[in-house]
């Protein structure tokens, strides 16, 4: 089993979304393609899916793929990884995620710790 630790920034809202640094990060590793779908009809829920491109590091050009419910409310998130490629090709596991650090809904400022537990095929 792989365990990966790592934190993830994103920015939802402003004129430049995506493109502000929160918190300078030690070292660049990767990116994170996300498609978010609204799943509830009660209290926000969403279906999340995620891909987790590596661009420098040991996993260098791999993937990992992650798909789960993901509700704001929720102080930890847990979704399945579902697959990859590279080095991470059809694995399996699963990531635990929290939001540690966040801004009103002006701004929308997110970082998210991520810990993946990932069993290489």
């Amino acid at each position: 089993m792989t365990h990966l630790h790592y934190y993830l920034h994103a920015n939802y809202g402003g004129p430049n979304t995506t493109t502000i640094t929160v918190v300078s990060p030690p070292t660049l590793i990767g990116k994170a393609e996300e498609l978010a779908v609204q799943a509830s009809l009660g209290s926000p829920a969403y279906l999340s899916a995620f891909n987790f491109v590596f661009t420098a590091g040991d996993y260098n050009g791999s993937s990992i793929s992650i798909l789960g419910r993901a509700a704001p409310s929720d102080a930890a998130i847990e979704r399945g990884v579902v697959g990859g490629s590279g080095m991470f090709r059809m694995a399996r596991g699963y990531t635990i995620s929290r939001v540690v650090k966040s801004t009103g809904p002006d701004d929308f400022l997110f970082v998210v710790e991520f810990d993946a537990y990932v069993f290489p095929y």
